[in-house]
């Protein structure tokens, strides 16, 4: 569903240097950019390094100041379309590429020296990405409202198979054992699939969230933990009963979904629904009994969070005028949440 947020912002192209909203705390730094970076915000770690979604490609962060190296971009696709994801897959950056036009996008892949190595058509809006030893599959959102989302799966010899119809904004993808997890976001559902030496066995396993708006999730010890729009809260679903076993509310629309092993990490970027990102908080839960053990204040419109090799939480950042028209981006790091 970032389409809904995405189309007004095609207009620019390149980040600016406005930091007016920077902040630094004793274990927070905040830097605003100012308008631009069209659509996308994905944050990934990286041989070493952070990088963001950056005017066509990714760029890895100073981790000094968080400022963009841009000379170390890698990707340049602004002539093809709009970044609208990407993701780190069996050591590449996979992008996935958006046109806003009724006909399928597509895929880049490019390897840590920038060469691409991987170009494939998918369907409409791919959104997220996963693997396993023999796969990729790809979350094609699809239009919203017309339950025309669908996965995409690409085998070792780059051949793409599609599965049709799976639902209304297909919106977060997850292997774990020998099993595909797909949350749906406006049919409100958890569908999944075994995975087979032949693809995926259709038509899964559907299991209905009560109109909740299941949005991004994260697997722990056959646990899934997501988070949801309209409840305000995180959900857990039990892959051995199939049933939703707990949540937690919170104060505004989790948004992304993260662990280090220990807890949970939730970006909250909306207050109330379509609200500019006027949400500022990241919120860390225990595992185990879903208690907050920590808010932290990071800014406004965090989206989606990525750890560093030495434990940092970094978190992308978007928010929007009144009359949505202008974008502002920014990125905020976390010292050992």
């Amino acid at each position: 569903m970032k389409l809904i947020l995405c189309f007004i912002m095609m207009l620019f192209f390149a980040c600016d240097n406005n930091s007016g909203g920077d902040f630094e705390t004793l274990n927070i730094m905040s830097v605003d950019y100012g308008v631009g970076a069209p659509c996308g915000g994905s944050v990934m770690s990286y041989n070493g390094m952070i990088y963001r979604t950056y005017n066509g490609g990714a760029a890895p962060l100073d981790n000094n100041n968080l400022q963009f190296l841009i000379e170390e971009k890698l990707g340049n696709y602004n002539a093809l379309g709009d970044i609208y994801h990407a993701e780190i897959i069996n050591g590449n950056l996979w992008f996935s590429i958006v046109t806003y036009d009724e006909f399928n996008d597509f895929i880049k892949v490019v390897n840590s020296q920038g060469q691409e190595v991987g170009n494939y058509e998918v369907g409409l809006y791919p959104g997220d990405f996963t693997s396993n030893d023999n796969y990729v599959f790809i979350a094609n959102e699809g239009s919203y409202g017309a339950s025309n989302g669908s996965i995409s799966m690409i085998n070792q010899m780059g051949e793409v198979s599609n599965y049709l119809n799976i639902g209304d904004v297909v919106q977060s993808i997850e292997v774990h054992d020998n099993k595909l997890i797909v949350l749906i976001n406006n049919s409100h559902k958890i569908k999944v699939f075994n995975i087979t030496s032949s693809g995926l066995e259709m038509p899964g396993i559907e299991i209905d969230t009560g109109n909740s708006s299941p949005r991004e999730m994260v697997v722990v010890n056959d646990k899934v933990y997501f988070t949801n729009w309209n409840t305000k809260d995180i959900k857990v679903f039990n892959l051995f009963t199939y049933q939703i076993e707990n949540s937690v509310s919170v104060s505004g629309l989790p948004e992304d979904i993260i662990t280090d092993g220990q807890s949970l990490y939730v970006s909250v970027p909306n207050i109330e629904k379509y609200d500019q990102n006027l949400g500022s908080e990241v919120i860390k839960l225990s595992i185990e009994t879903l208690d907050v053990q920590d808010v932290y204040d990071v800014g406004l419109g965090p989206e989606y969070l990525a750890l560093s090799d030495n434990g940092n939480l970094y978190i992308s950042r978007k928010t929007y005028s009144e009359d949505w028209y202008t974008t502002y981006h920014g990125t905020s790091k976390i010292v050992a949440p």
